[in-house]
């Protein structure tokens, strides 16, 4: 006997929200953020699902923080704090900057002009990088400037600006030579915000009875932001032997690394060299490493463990 009745109108096909809510959740972790909102417009049960807390924090790690890219002030608290509409706020706001970085004619949200004076005549200065200082509400900006003068020793330029400041004036300058590597604290409770990685002083050698000239040493700069002498407001920490090529700065963690590719760990507090992270050998034959991606992926791992350890 057959169950199927014969009037086609009669036949019910099943919704979308007759589903579990677990299979529901499955669904929704394939969904884009679009496809989210839209799935919010069909229905009252499934308009009460997509506020869900699990939907927002898998979308906003699964789209966003899995694939490395930028979510702004997602480091500032755990993503376990948040609540259900500050990871959608996130995860929205987060697509709009990339869609927004990546358009063929991105709009500028805000635009700030700041000018770099030579410090010499005939001085061509050159912006190297900028860096955003972590943790401070994207207030205070770090930029390294080359200034070119055609001959060596080279000299360049560190300022921090404060972008809330109406005369755009650098608050902190500090001038060095023959510079290597720099990196940025990213800790923004430590003490010490930037490192310079440069050649030794030829004085220190001098003094030292030392015949190299390319010897990388690094030092640690602390920053007085309410300093009202701007050529003050960096102050030295500890100098130590180091690296040409910095690595990482978080804390008092200083990761650096030369033509060697091993990854030696320091405290920033005492210069000490604590750690050397080798390049992972194949079969122990020192003529065989493994190719570059996978010794960054052992880098990493290294590094995750490092970042929690306490000198």
């Amino acid at each position: 006997m057959s169950l199927t009745p014969h009037n086609p109108e009669l036949i019910v096909m099943p919704h979308l929200d007759d589903l579990p809510l677990e299979v529901l959740l499955v669904v929704l972790r394939d969904l884009t953020v679009d496809d989210i909102i839209a799935l919010r417009l069909t229905c009252k049960a499934l308009h009460a699902l997509t506020y869900a807390r699990s939907v927002w924090h898998d979308a906003l790690y699964l789209h966003l923080v899995s694939r490395g890219l930028p979510v702004p002030k997602v480091r500032e608290r755990s993503l376990a704090s948040l609540s259900s509409g500050e990871l959608e706020d996130l995860a929205r706001g987060a697509l709009r900057l990339r869609k927004n970085w990546t358009s063929p004619t991105p709009i500028p949200m805000r635009s700030y002009q700041l000018s770099v004076a030579p410090q010499a005549s005939g001085a061509r200065p050159r912006v190297l990088a900028l860096f955003p200082l972590p943790g401070r509400g994207n207030r205070y900006l770090i930029s390294l400037t080359l200034l070119d003068q055609g001959a060596r020793p080279r000299t360049y330029k560190i300022d921090c600006w404060d972008l809330r400041s109406p005369d755009r004036s650098a608050i902190a300058t500090y001038k060095c030579k023959d510079l290597f590597s720099t990196a940025v604290n990213a800790d923004p409770h430590h003490s010490h915000v930037f490192s310079i990685t440069r050649r030794t002083d030829f004085r220190l050698m001098k003094r030292n009875n030392s015949n190299t000239n390319t010897s990388p040493v690094t030092t640690v700069l602390g920053l007085d932001l309410n300093c009202a002498v701007a050529e003050d407001a960096f102050t030295e920490g500890v100098t130590f032997p180091s690296f040409k090529h910095s690595l990482l700065f978080r804390g008092s963690t200083f990761l650096a690394t030369d033509a060697s590719h091993h990854v030696r760990v320091f405290n920033t507090e005492t210069g000490l060299l604590h750690y050397v992270l080798r390049t992972p050998l194949i079969h122990e034959d020192l003529t065989i490493q493994l190719d570059v991606s996978f010794a960054f992926f052992f880098f990493d791992e290294a590094e995750r463990e490092v970042a929690n350890m306490e000198f």
